[in-house]
């Protein structure tokens, strides 16, 4: 048997050629970044027991009335508020929010099928609105929300102003405190949190739909969700450490990854089965006019890779060789994608992509699953390299 590399492939894919910039993953805006002060990533208040009671016997019950766990796409249209100074301090770049955005999509698309779509930002100067001090149901957010806020039903409102007078990264109200159509449906975030590397809107937008916080009532409590393990509610909410266990009585670790935690950004980056329950469950519940949202734009995946004309014939990519890699990309649902394009990047020297486009001349339409004829990558291995897993990047664009 022949020794052979196997081409272990990431896909990135980027609507309407949009790209996120490394600027982009810091803090929007150095000058006057007061998040020294914050002193918690969330400031939302617990929800009673018998809110906790009721929402658990509601996901109980949806589950039920279901054959099995697949959740339908869910398309949430965004409207952010930038509430800026009248000399521009919080005035957020477009790339800012866009990257925020982005996030979203990183942490809820691909195992939890619910799609953010920027649809609307708006830019208003007043700076007792952005000068954010108290507590929950304050009365300059009220007046912000109230004199801003877009069709709750259909779209995620987001606010951005300076928190720090309240000593949170941002809050959102869980969705059975307040009607569907109100203008407390929504996230206010602290702005310099605007960004891609911070997962305080991943967080924040978890209460929107509905999940607690894992550390919710300590060891003697819960956060309604089976598979979250339990977690006392000290300063333990902080720490990344895989081998932390503060209820020792039950079963599990403390779920230091998950996004309802408190760790830092670079340690929270799941959320369980469980919890994607419940959020579709509260979706369906209290959310339920984000599924009436269309979707306008495609969702591309990869569908096969294929190598064809290496040197022996084998099918196989051998060292020495070099071979043409045929993608099947598929359309799982959405809008038509036209003028896509696959680029093929790597940085394993082992290694030489001599041609690394390929463009799909006909439109992807939704459902489909097809490939191009006569285009292909060119993709040559060194004969002394040694053989094993190449990891590569396919970057998808569409128009």
């Amino acid at each position: 048997m022949k020794d052979l590399f196997v081409l272990s492939i990431l896909i990135v894919s980027t609507l309407f050629g949009q790209k996120i910039s490394d600027t982009d993953l810091q803090t929007d805006l150095d000058s006057g970044n007061s998040s020294g002060q914050i002193e918690k990533r969330c400031g939302l208040s617990s929800p009673s027991m018998e809110e906790m009671t009721r929402t658990r016997i509601m996901t109980d019950e949806w589950l039920n009335e279901r054959a099995g766990r697949d959740h339908y796409p869910v398309h949430v249209l965004v409207a952010w508020h930038v509430i800026h100074t009248t000399s521009n301090t919080g005035n957020l770049s477009s790339s800012a929010i866009e990257a925020a955005v982005q996030r979203l999509n990183i942490e809820y698309n691909e195992e939890h099928n619910v799609f953010f779509t920027l649809d609307t930002v708006t830019r208003t100067a007043n700076n007792d609105w952005f000068y954010l001090e108290g507590d929950l149901y304050g009365e300059e957010e009220e007046a912000m929300r109230q004199s801003t806020y877009i069709d709750p039903y259909h779209y995620y409102n987001v606010w951005s102003c300076d928190m720090s007078g309240t000593g949170a990264g941002g809050w959102n109200y869980f969705p059975w405190w307040n009607p569907e159509g109100s203008y407390w449906q929504g996230t206010t975030i602290h702005y310099t949190f605007v960004n891609l590397s911070s997962k305080t809107m991943p967080h924040e937008c978890g209460h929107y739909f509905g999940l607690l916080h894992t550390f919710e009532g300590g060891c003697t409590g819960g956060d309604q969700v089976d598979d979250t393990p339990a977690q006392d509610d000290g300063n333990n909410i902080y720490q990344c450490n895989d081998n932390l266990d503060t209820c020792p009585d039950d079963p599990g670790n403390d779920p230091v990854h998950n996004i309802m935690n408190y760790a830092s950004d670079a340690c929270v980056n799941e959320f369980t089965p469980g919890q994607d329950d419940r959020m579709h469950s509260m979706i369906d519940n209290f959310h339920p006019g984000l599924l009436e949202n269309n979707f306008y734009f495609p969702n591309l995946y990869i569908n096969g890779v294929d190598f064809q004309q290496d040197d022996d014939g084998d099918y196989m990519f051998n060292p020495g060789e070099t071979v043409r890699v045929k993608v099947t990309v598929g359309n799982s649902w959405g809008g038509d994608a036209v003028n896509v394009v696959l680029t093929l990047s790597s940085e394993d020297p082992r290694i030489y992509i001599s041609d690394d486009t390929i463009e799909f001349s006909n439109p992807i339409e939704a459902g489909d699953v097809t490939f191009t004829l006569l285009d292909w990558f060119l993709v040559s291995a060194n004969s002394n390299a040694t053989p094993g897993d190449v990891p590569c990047t396919v970057t998808i664009t569409a128009g």
